[in-house]
C-alpha cells in the first residue's frame, strides 16, 4: 500500500527537525531534498515549496482542490442520493 501524502510529508518534517544539513538542503533545493528522502523522481513540472515557521509565524497550506470526483464520490452519484447516509449536525 502506498504511503499517503500526509505520511510522506511527515517523513520530511521529522528528518528536517533532526538533521540541520537536510533542513539547509530543503531551503536551497527543496525538490532534490524531497526526491532524495522519498527515493523517487518527481516529474519536471512539479515544484516543491518549503515554508519554515518561526516562533511568531504559523503557516497553513490549503491543498489544491480537484474538480474531479473520487471513485467513492462517483459511486455515490451514480447510485443516487441516499437520505439515510446524511448525518445531522
Amino acid at each position: 500500500m502506498a504511503n499517503s501524502r500526509k505520511d510522506l510529508e511527515q517523513q520530511i518534517i521529522e528528518r528536517a527537525m533532526k538533521d540541520e544539513s537536510f533542513r539547509n538542503k530543503l531551503k536551497e533545493n527543496p525538490k532534490s531534498a524531497v526526491e532524495e528522502t522519498l527515493g523517487i523522481k518527481l516529474p519536471d513540472n512539479v515544484n516543491i515549496n518549503i515554508n519554515m515557521e518561526s516562533k511568531k509565524d504559523i503557516h497553513i497550506t490549503i491543498p489544491h482542490v480537484s474538480q474531479e470526483l473520487s471513485q467513492d464520490e462517483l459511486s455515490g452519484v451514480s447510485g443516487g442520493w441516499n437520505p439515510c447516509s446524511v448525518t445531522a449536525m
